[in-house]
C-alpha cells in the first residue's frame, strides 16, 4: 500500500537506497501528488517519465531501457 509521503527528491532517493522497485516508486509518487510528464530518451536510455513535485519543484526521472531494465535520476 502506498504511503503517499514522498515530499522531496531526498525522500525518493532514500526509497531507492532501500531498494524500492519502479512500479512501487511510481505508485508512491502518484499518491504523494507528484505530476508526470513523458520523457524522451535516446537510443540507449529509452522512454520514461519525469515526476515533479508541485510543492518543491524536485524531480525524479525514471527511464526504461529497451531491454526492460530501468534507471532513475533524482534532481
Amino acid at each position: 500500500m502506498p504511503s503517499g509521503n514522498i515530499l522531496t527528491a531526498i525522500d525518493a532517493l532514500n526509497r531507492l537506497i532501500n531498494g524500492i522497485d519502479k512500479t512501487t516508486l511510481e505508485t508512491e509518487l502518484i499518491a504523494s501528488g507528484w505530476t508526470s510528464t513523458p520523457a524522451k530518451g535516446g537510443s540507449k536510455s529509452g522512454q520514461g517519465t519525469i515526476w515533479t513535485s508541485v510543492d518543491t519543484q524536485c524531480s525524479v526521472r525514471i527511464m526504461t531501457q529497451r531491454d526492460g531494465s530501468s534507471y532513475v535520476r533524482v534532481y
